[in-house]
């Protein structure tokens, strides 16, 4: 997700009970919202890389017909 698309998705989400709320919950409620799926974004990222990384080591270690130490 692009960060135009969590923000979009946040106020989507967040736009319907927030009139209810007072201003200054309104702003806490929408940065907390907020930072949580920038947050997951990037763990959803790491993991992302982890396995390509694992792909790479597994295809690099085949072709050398050697066992990973952490594969043993």
């Amino acid at each position: 997700m692009t960060d135009k698309e969590i923000l979009d998705e946040v106020y989507r989400q967040l736009k319907e009970p927030l009139h209810k709320m007072p201003q200054s919950c309104r702003a806490h409620v929408w940065k907390h919202k907020i930072a949580i799926r920038f947050i997951e974004r990037e763990w959803q990222r790491e993991d992302e890389i982890e396995e390509e990384l694992d792909k790479l080591e597994t295809s690099y270690y085949e072709g050398k017909k050697i066992v990973p130490r952490h594969k043993k």
